[in-house]
C-alpha cells in the first residue's frame, strides 16, 4: 500500500471515530431529555396564561392560581431560564412577572432577599418603565395608582372609581379645558388598555359605570416614584397655568362631580 493510500486510509478512520463519537453523545443528550420530566397540562396552561397577560391572581384564575401555589418553584425556575423573574404573594393572592435581566440591572439585590414580601413585592416599576406609555396614558395610570393607595390605606379591599372622579383627578396634571368630552373619551381608551393588562376591571363592560381598580395596580410603580412623577406633570403644568387658575378648575371639576353624585 502507498503512503498517499495509508493516509487516506488513516483519515478516513478518524472521520469514522469523530462521527461514531458524536452520535454517541447526541444518543446520550437524547436520553437525559428523555428523562427530564415534562410539565402537565395545568402547569403548561398557568405559564402561558402568565407569558400572556403577564400576571395571574385567585379571583380571576382560581384553578391555575392554585396550580401556581403547588408548582411555584418548578414553574418559577422555568421562567428565569428565560430571563423572566416571578413575583408573587399568596396574602394577596397575586403573581406577576417581571423581565428578570432589567430588575437584576437595576437592583443588586440577593436571590435571597427577593422573598415575596409585600415590600419586596411592590418594590419596583411595574408598567411606567418597561414601555413608552403615551403623557395621557401615564397620568390617568398614576392617579388609578394614587387613588388606589389611598382608598387601601383606609382599609378598603375593594377600591371602585368612575369616570368623572378621574376626570377630576387629572385636573392638577393635564390641560383639559377643550373638551370634558373628548376627555372622557380618552379616559376610556387609557382604561381600555389597562383592562387587557388586569389593572382595571370595567363593570358590565361598559364605559361610564364603575371601575374596579385591581390590586395590580398598587404594583405599577412605587409610591415615592408615583409621587416624583405626579410632581412632575404638575409643575409642566404651571408652565401654562399659575396655581390659582389651577385649583379654580379643580374647584369647578369638583363642584361638577358633587352635582352628579
Amino acid at each position: 500500500m502507498s503512503e498517499l493510500e495509508l493516509e487516506n486510509e488513516n483519515i478516513q478512520d478518524q472521520e469514522n471515530e469523530d462521527f461514531e463519537s458524536q452520535n454517541s453523545n447526541d444518543q446520550e443528550q437524547n436520553q437525559k431529555n428523555l428523562k427530564q420530566p415534562s410539565f402537565n397540562l395545568e402547569i403548561r396552561k398557568t405559564i402561558i396564561e402568565l407569558l400572556k397577560y403577564g400576571s395571574l391572581s385567585h379571583d380571576d384564575r382560581p384553578a391555575l392560581y392554585k396550580t401556581l401555589c403547588a408548582n411555584e418553584n418548578e414553574i418559577s425556575a422555568y421562567l428565569r431560564n428565560i430571563n423572566i423573574l416571578l413575583a408573587h404573594s399568596e396574602e394577596m393572592g397575586l403573581a406577576y412577572i417581571k423581565n428578570l435581566n432589567r430588575e437584576e440591572e437595576m437592583s443588586k439585590t440577593s436571590e435571597d432577599e427577593l422573598e415575596e414580601t409585600d415590600e419586596n413585592f411592590e418594590d419596583e416599576t411595574f408598567l411606567i418603565s418597561s414601555r413608552t406609555m403615551s403623557e395621557f396614558d401615564s397620568v390617568v395610570l398614576l392617579v388609578l395608582r394614587k387613588f388606589y393607595q389611598e382608598r387601601y390605606n383606609a382599609g378598603e379591599n375593594q377600591v371602585f372609581i368612575d369616570l368623572e372622579r378621574i376626570n377630576s383627578l387629572l385636573v392638577p396634571y393635564l390641560d383639559l379645558q377643550n373638551s370634558k368630552t373628548r376627555a372622557l373619551e380618552r379616559i376610556n381608551g387609557s382604561l381600555a388598555k389597562f383592562r387587557d393588562k388586569r389593572l382595571v376591571r370595567l363593570e358590565n363592560g361598559i364605559y361610564g359605570d364603575r371601575v374596579q381598580i385591581l390590586p395590580l395596580m398598587r404594583f405599577v410603580v412605587n409610591a415615592e416614584f408615583m409621587t416624583k412623577l405626579l410632581d412632575e406633570y404638575h409643575n409642566k403644568l404651571l408652565t401654562k397655568y399659575t396655581e390659582e387658575e389651577i385649583e379654580k378648575l379643580k374647584s369647578v371639576a369638583e363642584q361638577e362631580l358633587e352635582a352628579n353624585e
